[in-house]
């Protein structure tokens, strides 16, 4: 009879100390981590995080590259991306072309299924009378609350000159 006592004291205290411990880490983290850590949860009220944390995502990926730091932006591409490109191929696929020196978030719609289109503008070049601005467009899909980028491979860009 006793040890049924101890039994519902020892639970009740177990339960408030792990819903302290859980209250106190929830608490501590922000709703972009929130967002991630709970995806099979998220509703209309999460979905407004959502471009935030997207475009979180975007400046980040673009610092890297814009920083040349290309293992860094390899860790944000799409799983799909890393089983296709090893990190030395990735690298050679970056290499070249225009020296980017910012980027701007200009419009980020959803394209359904957890798949969202980024437009930016690339701003390259030094001088000013040898710099402009260039319009890009690219995927981004949400996998398991992490957003990734989708790099526009070689397939891709033929196939959008055929149907054009």
């Amino acid at each position: 009879m006793m040890s049924g006592v101890y039994m519902r004291l020892w639970l009740a205290a177990a339960l408030l100390l792990a819903g302290t411990i859980l209250a106190a880490c929830y608490s501590g983290i922000s709703s972009e981590q929130r967002l991630r850590a709970l995806p099979a949860q998220m509703t209309w009220e999460t979905e407004k995080m959502v471009p935030e944390a997207l475009e979180t995502a975007v400046i980040s990926y673009w610092g890297m590259r814009i920083s040349d730091d290309w293992r860094g932006s390899y860790r944000l591409e799409a799983p799909h991306i890393r089983y296709l490109y090893s990190e030395e191929d990735y690298r050679n696929v970056l290499s070249g072309g225009q020296i980017i020196r910012q980027v701007r978030v200009m419009d980020i719609s959803s394209c359904g299924n957890n798949c969202y289109e980024v437009k930016l503008g690339l701003h390259w070049g030094g001088s000013l009378a040898e710099s402009g601005e260039i319009p890009l467009q690219e995927k981004w899909i949400l996998v398991e609350g992490k957003y990734w980028h989708v790099l526009k491979t070689l397939l891709d860009t033929l196939k959008e000159e055929q149907s054009n």
